[in-house]
């Protein structure tokens, strides 16, 4: 990702969630490059953990504004992986509708 298109989804990300709950930290990003399915591991750009559907909403909206991919992370957490891993676990009955709901295919 482009660092200063990083920079301002990071900004954006930490109005989301509070910067507590955004990280680009390398131990972080090295955690979240791999899940327990059996993918191809991906080294992330961020790792954003979102504590409500509406955080994660916006995200979504964020990313899909921004052009930017979301993974799951599936682990049994909550992580989402912006350029990046996300752990759709916790809300995963609600992130088909919410896609859905942004036009994001």
């Amino acid at each position: 990702m482009i660092e200063a298109v990083k920079s301002t989804v990071v900004a954006e990300l930490e109005k989301i969630v509070g910067s507590e709950f955004v990280s680009t930290n390398q131990a972080d990003l090295y955690i979240y490059s791999y899940d327990l399915t059996f993918a191809d591991s991906n080294w992330p750009d961020m790792v954003v953990l979102p504590q409500t559907l509406e955080e994660l909403k916006a995200i979504i909206s964020l990313a899909n504004k921004e052009k930017v991919p979301v993974t799951p992370y599936v682990a049994g957490g909550r992580a989402y992986e912006i350029g990046y891993v996300g752990e759709f676990t916790k809300y995963a009955e609600h992130c088909l509708e919410t896609f859905n709901s942004l036009g994001v295919s």
